[in-house]
């Protein structure tokens, strides 16, 4: 087959040339032109391709502050610890803080230098706060529960581990610090850690949210005030203003625990509108959530001086958070003394109670009519007697109670009478009374009584009075030598009463007053 043969017949019409294409030659081709959906087709797959390449270039150049903005998640919700088994709500507010910044977008400052929340300024600055202010409290507490000389192993750890240390990641040694921080709170739930006096803790916490306001507000000042400021603020700036409000929303946190768990310290006279005016004042500087921190002169209608407003707040909170600690100084301080029995334990209160009118015996409510103060301590349950001494209340509970629900609400029963200015007892009443009203001596056996009677308020009551009772002279038989006496308080019920006055009393009273022969107990 010649190769002419093989040819389109439009090329063998106009014969074997072929070397010069015109456009008779073009004209022949017109089958071979492609269709206007194929046309379409083509330019579609081009603009889709140029986009996708574009996006793709738009993507990688914008993901890296997307993620970064994104990673930038500061919760500043409050903390629920009403319903919460912890045997401190400050440990747990400082247990739940922890595991917030840990279990969210995670903890910056342990980033790489290429990860997006390595560019960031003011979650990095909340969070290094965060674990200062909260490695500062838990110190306090540490030193608030030394016992015998020795500071708690656990908040003396997590006390450490919360400060951190230049170039070692923060995650496992917050997430060992809150593990510290359970132990002792399980430990003083079973009686088995120190625990601080509310009071002195509440009046140490306040002081110390004080300094922080008040170095915060130095800070805030000096960084308000430079010569030279960045538009709308410098990356100092935004560090400063996160700084303070970390710590100020956990000093609000801390005092709403407070509150919840003491709510009856909360509301006393002399605490209660300091203790309101110092909650409101920290919260009033943690709440505050600017889109763009701005350190601007605060004259325009848009930019703001954020650092200048949290300043302010931060001012009324530390002369708040002062006023409440002078008044919690001047609560009274309440000590409790164990006594023979186990069942009754002796209260100083650190003012007097009966004086010289008493000493009063209240076997129960019926028999309180006259004491207001013995009145309040029947509605606690598990309040089975109270005696009033000279300056001391000796409280005898149920056998079935334990004292750790008991003592709590005793203190506090206690502290609110004071506090309230009320009197112990009604004016005119009369002390529990001896018999011996109704007796007279005469003679020889005056003077006998006399000298049982000097021997008694001498020797035996302030002894007696050690254990949280009294012991009251109830008469003298002559004919017998016997002495009865009543005795009171703690030692009314203690099982050893009966050794005290046999072997005890009996014996110096017939070392000293031969014609005694015996003591007897009146019931």
């Amino acid at each position: 087959m010649a190769f002419d043969s093989r040819l389109p017949a439009a090329y063998q019409e106009e014969g074997p040339v072929v070397t010069v294409l015109g456009s008779d030659h073009l004209v022949t081709f017109d089958y071979a032109e492609p269709s206007p959906i194929m046309l379409f087709a083509q330019r579609w797959w081009r603009r889709t391709v140029t986009l996708l390449k574009v996006g793709t270039v738009v993507c990688a150049v914008a993901a890296y502050p997307i993620m970064t903005v994104a990673s930038n998640r500061i919760d500043d919700s409050s903390i629920e610890v009403a319903g919460q088994n912890w045997t401190l709500p400050e440990v747990g507010v400082s247990i739940v803080k922890i595991a917030r910044e840990l279990e969210g977008a995670g903890w910056a400052g342990d980033r790489a230098n290429w990860h997006p929340q390595a560019r960031l300024t003011a979650m990095p600055a909340w969070q290094r706060a965060t674990a200062d202010a909260l490695s500062q409290h838990t110190a306090l507490l540490a030193d608030l529960t030394v016992k015998d000389g020795d500071v708690d192993s656990d908040l003396k750890a997590a006390a450490r581990l919360l400060k951190g240390v230049e170039g070692e990641d923060m995650r496992p040694r917050l997430t060992a610090a809150a593990e510290a921080l359970n132990r002792y709170d399980s430990r003083a739930g079973r009686g088995l850690a120190a625990t601080p006096d509310k009071v002195v803790k509440l009046a140490a916490e306040a002081t110390l949210f004080a300094n922080w306001a008040g170095a915060d507000r130095i800070d805030l000042s000096v960084q308000v005030n430079q010569d030279v400021v960045e538009w709308p603020a410098s990356r100092v700036d935004i560090e400063t203003f996160y700084g303070a409000k970390a710590r100020a929303h956990l000093a609000q946190q801390m005092l709403a625990a407070a509150r919840t768990a003491e709510p009856r310290l909360a509301r006393l006279p002399s605490v209660s509108t300091a203790f309101d005016r110092a909650e409101l004042a920290w919260s009033r500087a943690a709440q505050m959530k600017p889109l763009v921190v701005s350190n601007q002169s605060g004259d325009g209608p848009f930019m703001a001086n954020h650092l200048a407003s949290i300043g302010f707040y931060l001012s009324e909170a530390q002369d708040a958070s002062r006023n409440l600690a002078e008044a919690l100084g001047q609560v009274m301080f309440i000590q409790t003394e164990p006594t023979p029995n186990p069942d009754t334990v002796k209260f100083l209160p650190g003012h007097p109670v009966a004086g010289d009118a008493g000493p009063f015996d209240f076997p129960d409510v019926a028999s309180a009519r006259m004491s207001l103060l013995a009145r309040a301590l029947f509605q606690v349950d598990g309040v089975e007697r109270v005696f009033l001494g000279s300056d001391f209340v000796s409280i005898n509970k149920e056998t079935d109670k334990d004292w750790k629900h008991v003592k709590p609400m005793v203190l506090a029963a206690i502290m609110d009478h004071y506090m309230a200015g009320l009197p112990v007892v009604e004016e005119g009443a009369a002390p529990s009374a001896d018999a011996e009203a109704n007796v007279s001596y005469e003679g020889e056996a005056a003077e006998i009584v006399e000298e049982i009677r000097e021997l008694i308020e001498t020797r035996v009551r302030p002894a007696v009075a050690q254990d949280g009772g009294d012991i009251i002279f109830h008469k003298f038989e002559p004919d017998t030598g016997i002495v009865h006496l009543s005795m009171r308080g703690a030692c009314a019920g203690c099982p050893s009463s009966t050794m005290t006055l046999k072997q005890g009393i009996e014996n110096m009273l017939k070392t000293y007053v031969p014609e005694v022969t015996a003591v007897e107990a009146v019931l």
